[in-house]
C-alpha cells in the first residue's frame, strides 16, 4: 500500500506506514500470549494517528513519528509492568478450573 500511495499521493505514505506497521503487534501479543495488550498497541497507535492526520495536517509529520514514539514507550511500560507479573500464577479461568 505504501508503494501505492507513493505514486497516487506522496503525502499519504507516513500515515500508511504508522497504522500499516502496526498490523504484526496483535499476532506477536498472540504468540506471546498477551494478545488484549499488543492488540492494544495497534489499535491506539492507529486510531491517534487517523486523529493526527485528520485534525491536525499541519502537525502530521511532527506529530505522527511523537504519537508513534509515545505508543511504543507506553506499551513498553505496559509490557514491562505486565512481565512483572509471577509466572506461573493464572486466573482460574485461564487454568480451565470453574469458577466458583
Amino acid at each position: 500500500m505504501a508503494v501505492a500511495a507513493l505514486w497516487t499521493d506522496v503525502q499519504l505514505v507516513p500515515l500508511i506506514l504508522a497504522i500499516g506497521m502496526s498490523l504484526h503487534w496483535p499476532v506477536i501479543g498472540w504468540t506471546y500470549g498477551r494478545t488484549g495488550l499488543y492488540t492494544a498497541h495497534a489499535v491506539s497507535r492507529a486510531v491517534i494517528c487517523f486523529l493526527i492526520w485528520w485534525k491536525l495536517p499541519e502537525h502530521r509529520f511532527t506529530l505522527l513519528p511523537l504519537s508513534v514514539a509515545f505508543v511504543y514507550l507506553a506499551t513498553a511500560i505496559a509490557i514491562v509492568l505486565d512481565s512483572r507479573r509471577p509466572a506461573g500464577i493464572m486466573p482460574a479461568q485461564a487454568r480451565g478450573e470453574a469458577r466458583s
